[in-house]
């Protein structure tokens, strides 16, 4: 009699542990995972000291050229903007993202370069028109020391040599400008790092919570940074990224495997793991930044899906899912919502394939 309630019990619990949930869809897993991801916004500018205490301040270095250098800071465009994307990953308002999103990088060597060349220029164009202005004024004087002139005429050559010393009085505030060595000067990319919500409005920056680079990897084939929120408070309604497995058939599946030899199917979720080819993922982000995601109704993330494109390294993976500018930092999750890598770069001149920092290096550095 025993026997055959043992038999009935194993049966009972064989057959509810081969009743499997099915992975969530793509809605419910934007549904439970889009108020944790969050769109980052740098604002920057940069400062220029030179050598001899002066500081010029610019917005934009295109081709190794500044563009828009200016000696008063009042005087100054509008800071840049530069977007990512980047999720929740601890209740104090920790956020992990791409190191590339919030350490903005220029050539700055090749910068100074250039500027030193440009103030070179710009030294012999003075001192040369400052010549040229100095011989005119002589040569006025001597005709009005050596000929007769008329009243009318006489004013204006004294008003013509005024304008003369006035403008080479003027190029003489310059004259500071000849001690400086941009080689010898310091560039300083003052910013400010900022998140939104998805499902919010965005009318100016003040909107943006207001946070802090906290952590950066120091190696350089990992791409990772955390930030956080000055504050230290995670919204109670935000989703929390984790490392842990979210496949509701897990406990189902240990009692299972006391029945049955383990195989890779009954395998539990591990960020150690290698992915698997053609294995599906998704990714919620803020392509092109904040232009695709302000709608009427406020920000919205997308999500996007694709499949594990070719066997990981220690470090990345490469997957097909689209993508545009902005989307760096975006968590990558495998059908059941597990974090998987962060997605940090494209293919070159391709949108369809793009690489993904795996996850167990976030851990890392979380950790660290």
């Amino acid at each position: 009699m025993n026997r055959v309630v043992l038999l009935l019990t194993c049966t009972f619990i064989l057959l509810s542990c081969n009743n499997e949930f099915p992975p969530p869809t793509a809605r419910e897993l934007y549904d439970k995972c889009n108020r944790g991801v969050v769109l980052i916004a740098i604002e920057y500018y940069y400062e220029i000291k030179f050598n001899n205490n002066i500081s010029g301040y610019f917005t934009q270095i295109e081709n190794g050229e500044i563009k828009d250098l200016v000696f008063n800071e009042e005087e100054l465009d509008k800071p840049n903007l530069s977007f990512g994307t980047g999720f929740f990953i601890s209740e104090n308002g920790k956020i992990a993202t791409n190191r590339h999103v919030v350490d903005i990088q220029n050539d700055t060597e090749t910068a100074k370069k250039k500027l030193s060349y440009k103030f070179n220029t710009l030294r012999v164009e003075i001192n040369d028109r400052i010549s040229t202005i100095s011989s005119n004024i002589r040569e006025i004087r001597q005709i009005m020391n050596t000929n007769y002139l008329s009243i009318n005429d006489y004013q204006l050559a004294s008003s013509k040599i005024q304008e003369l010393e006035s403008e080479r009085d003027e190029l003489g505030l310059y004259e500071r400008i000849f001690t400086i060595d941009p080689m010898k000067s310091k560039i300083i990319c003052h910013k400010s790092v900022g998140i939104a919500y998805n499902n919010t409005h965005l009318s100016k920056w003040s909107d943006f919570k207001e946070c802090v680079v906290v952590k950066q990897s120091k190696e350089e084939d990992i791409d990772l940074a955390v930030i956080q929120l000055k504050n230290k408070q995670t919204p109670r309604d935000c989703y929390v990224f984790d490392f842990d497995d979210h496949n509701p058939n897990i406990e189902k599946k240990s009692v299972l495997d006391r029945f049955e030899k383990n195989t890779a199917k009954n395998q539990k979720f591990s960020i150690y793991n290698p992915l698997n080819i053609n294995e599906q993922v998704y990714m919620i982000g803020y392509n092109h930044g904040i232009d695709i995601a302000t709608t009427t109704d406020g920000l919205k993330s997308q999500i996007t899906q694709g499949f594990v494109s070719q066997e990981s390294d220690n470090y990345r993976v490469l997957y097909s899912i689209p993508t545009l500018q902005g989307s760096s930092g975006s968590p990558v999750l495998d059908k059941w919502g597990n974090l998987v890598a962060v997605n940090f770069a494209q293919v070159r001149n391709s949108q369809n394939f793009n690489y993904g920092i795996l996850a167990k290096h976030l851990k890392k550095l979380v950790q660290e």
